[in-house]
């Protein structure tokens, strides 16, 4: 068989309005508590690292994870109409991973702690991209460009990470190698 996108028929249900704020609120709460446990760890994480690029760049993400965090809570709040944000687990357990992959400090644990960073971000892309393309069915628009913002914000700050570590801890390709 092969591979082939299945399109929906024009008789499929779709969602309503209000399914899609919920399905918009629910991604949004699991990202904003996954955004809220790494901001936690990040003490953490900095304290297992060696070098100090490494600590400012990690440092630098919790301000930015922090103006996140207050955007996703402010769209919830919009979309909720003043509710606080409902924890929901987040789809990342950092500290379990912190505890059972990461070593002393070290150049590799350096690069094992950005390299998990990486990874958290591209599930974050991938989330805030979601709830930019949900955000175009809701209102306030507010809740539209505050998802695009953090998507800007998360591609970047992936692009960081990536570059940090490409520089700084791996060894360059060599030609003909």
């Amino acid at each position: 068989m092969e591979n082939s996108v299945v399109m929906p028929s024009e008789e499929q249900p779709k969602l309503t309005h209000q399914e899609i704020v919920n399905l918009f609120v629910i991604t949004l709460a699991d990202v904003y508590t996954s955004k809220s446990c790494l901001m936690i760890l990040l003490p953490s994480i900095v304290c297992k690292t060696t070098s100090n690029e490494l600590k400012f760049t990690i440092l630098n993400l919790g301000t930015i994870i922090n103006g996140q965090r207050i955007r996703l809570r402010l769209a919830i709040m919009l979309l909720q109409k003043g509710a606080e944000p409902k924890d929901i687990i987040g789809n990342l357990d950092l500290d379990k991973f912190l505890h059972g992959h990461v070593g002393e400090k070290s150049i590799e644990t350096d690069a094992i702690i950005l390299t998990h960073l990486i990874v958290a971000e591209a599930i974050e892309i991938a989330s805030f991209k979601l709830l930019s393309d949900l955000a175009v069915n809701l209102y306030p628009r507010t809740v539209a460009a505050l998802m695009n913002l953090s998507l800007k914000e998360a591609i970047d700050s992936k692009r960081t990470l990536e570059n940090l570590l490409t520089n700084s801890y791996l060894i360059p390709a060599r030609c003909g190698a």
